[in-house]
């Protein structure tokens, strides 16, 4: 961030996206992992506040289903599209 702000680079953090398919959401490894990621969350959104960034969460606004998310962590096309939009409809509206 501060290198950034340095080099007068603009800024956009992002929550980490991610979707517990039914195949691992009962995985205790599964769990684990969703708590970490969720925590990683809380920090991004702080940092976000505290130097006074835009922050976007599209862990809570993608759609958690097969139609997004290969898998936990990797996004289908569709998937990609929607968290392009997110962070560009924030872009092009603030």
């Amino acid at each position: 961030i501060n290198i950034c702000q340095k080099n007068k680079i603009e800024i956009v953090l992002s929550s980490y996206c991610f979707y517990l398919h039914d195949k691992v959401k009962n995985s205790k490894i599964n769990q684990i992992y969703e708590k970490i990621v969720l925590q990683e969350n809380e920090v991004i959104k702080k940092l976000a506040e505290k130097n006074n960034l835009p922050f976007v969460d599209c862990n809570s606004k993608i759609p958690k289903n097969v139609d997004y998310f290969v898998d936990t962590v990797h996004l289908t096309p569709k998937g990609m599209k929607f968290i392009a939009n997110e962070i560009s409809n924030y872009l092009t509206t603030n």
